[in-house]
């Protein structure tokens, strides 16, 4: 706080304030790491850790529930960010638009996220430490949204998710939603689908198991 009070206009003030935030944000006083990030991005746009401050400002933003606010920062970070911060910014974009009951783009930036991850068919056991809870994840959230939006019959109807590799996670992710809510036709429904649908595939086998039982 010194450091700024005595060089105001200084150009090594950006890193002033990010660990000012840092600080703050570690002490709970949520309120002084957004003045710190919002200095931050509006002094220091070129800052080399700008992407992780949109992200840190857009968390404050979605913890205090403003959505709009917290859609325009983790929208930054995916111009600015790649590899991990772009991932999560986009995560947690399919999460602000949950929130704000648009559950066709939360199914579609949840599906960024799993399309980037498992490209090329890779399997969960290929996935790295930091990759398999965000895959897992992001399957968990988007049958929240799929559930919203209609169930399992939209599934292949959606453009950014049909003929994914992994589809035959969603159905199974979803039919074992709805069996842990005891909604079990619905959930027997999530299953048949997936049988009807990939008749072929490896894992109908597997699906159509889970139907009968």
């Amino acid at each position: 706080r010194n450091i700024l009070e005595r060089y105001p206009n200084s150009p090594d003030n950006a890193e002033v304030f990010y660990q000012l935030a840092k600080a703050y944000d570690l002490e709970g006083k949520q309120e002084e790491a957004m003045k710190m990030l919002t200095e931050l991005v509006r002094r220091h746009p070129t800052y080399s850790n700008i992407a992780e401050a949109h992200f840190r400002k857009a968390d404050i933003h979605f913890n205090w529930q403003q959505y709009p606010q917290a859609k325009a920062s983790y929208q930054a970070v995916t111009q600015l960010a790649q590899d991990r911060l772009l991932l999560n910014a986009k995560y947690m974009l399919g999460w602000v638009y949950y929130k704000q009951l648009d559950f066709e783009s939360s199914v579609n930036h949840f599906a960024f996220v799993l399309n980037s991850i498992l490209q090329g068919g890779k399997s969960m056991a290929s996935l790295n430490k930091a990759e398999k809870p965000l895959v897992e994840d992001s399957i968990h959230s988007m049958s929240l949204a799929l559930d919203k939006l209609g169930g399992a019959e939209l599934i292949e109807k959606i453009p950014s998710i049909a003929s994914q590799s992994y589809i035959w996670m969603l159905y199974d992710h979803l039919g074992d939603y709805y069996l842990g809510k005891e909604l079990y036709e619905q959930s027997a429904d999530t299953f048949r689908y997936f049988v009807r649908n990939n008749p072929d595939n490896s894992k109908a086998p597997l699906l159509h198991k889970k139907m009968i039982n």
